[in-house]
């Protein structure tokens, strides 16, 4: 086996992006000092984000002619068996979980499923959610921010107050603040495509500035949490670089890098992040 091939069926086999929802689920867990989740929910979190782009990356491939493929569909494409294995068996062993623990069963969580498959499949005109003009990045902050920190607050049935609240609205600002370099990635394919997002509106150079100080929002809302000592002065610095890297990762970010710069640079902070959260608090 070529030395590559394990990094890249992680990849395009969504398998990292998975522990990246793990992770960041784990991160929510132990920062806000939330009593146990079955580890059945951190299974289900991440079998069901492979489901999701699995599926996304499947029904796009319909969209595009071949010969346009970027390099992520031809990926994905030589894997789709190992890609059709991989998501029927995360099927099962998703109704497998949650019918064996009944405690998962939750009000909370059909919104994120709703929205995961309307932005991926047409409705009756056609369309999906991802077409409706600036919208996408919206879901897709929402859809992880709803997943990795608001359910589990749910599901251990923790009372929200105001530094919970905090806490979402920081993870919202950062997921979108390093979701944005992927519709810079995407620019030139969402024009094609008269899909409307910020930098196929606006420009890439003004879509960076936005992300950028959305990221650096996104640290600045943990401060009063520092201060209050909600969460430990220690976990300062290790914040600051997970910020640091998601300013250096968006100011180079281009269509032209490599699907590794995304999908393990940038979404790696998401596995850095909730790594980090699991370690020192």
């Amino acid at each position: 086996m070529k030395t590559w091939a394990m990094p890249s069926i992680l990849l395009h086999t969504h398998l990292f992006i998975a522990l990246c929802a793990i992770a960041l689920s784990w991160g929510t867990q132990n920062v806000l000092g939330l009593p146990p989740i079955p580890i059945a929910y951190y299974g289900i979190v991440g079998l069901g984000t492979i489901c999701v782009y699995n599926l996304h990356r499947a029904y796009g491939l319909t969209g595009i002619d071949m010969h346009m493929w970027p390099p992520r569909f031809v990926a994905f494409y030589r894997f789709r068996y190992l890609n059709l294995l991989i998501s029927s068996l995360a099927v099962v062993l998703i109704v497998w979980l949650l019918l064996s623990h009944p405690i998962l069963w939750n009000w909370a969580l059909l919104p994120p499923v709703a929205l995961a498959i309307l932005y991926i499949l047409p409705l009756r005109n056609g369309q999906n959610l991802r077409q409706i003009p600036f919208l996408k990045i919206f879901i897709i902050a929402i859809t992880w921010v709803w997943v990795t920190a608001w359910l589990p607050l749910i599901i251990t049935d923790s009372s929200i107050d105001p530094w919970h609240g905090i806490f979402l609205a920081h993870r919202f600002f950062f997921i979108f603040a390093i979701t944005m370099p992927f519709d810079i990635r995407d620019v030139y394919t969402d024009r094609n495509s008269d899909v409307k997002t910020l930098p196929s509106y606006y420009g890439i150079r003004r879509s960076k500035l936005w992300a950028i100080g959305i990221s650096v929002l996104a640290f600045l809302l943990l401060l009063p949490l520092f201060n209050s000592q909600d969460l430990p002065l220690t976990m300062a610095p290790l914040y600051f670089l997970v910020f640091a890297g998601s300013v250096v990762g968006i100011y180079w970010s281009s269509p032209q890098r490599s699907e590794w710069y995304f999908g393990y640079l940038l979404d790696g902070l998401m596995l850095f992040m909730g790594g980090m959260e699991v370690w020192a608090s």
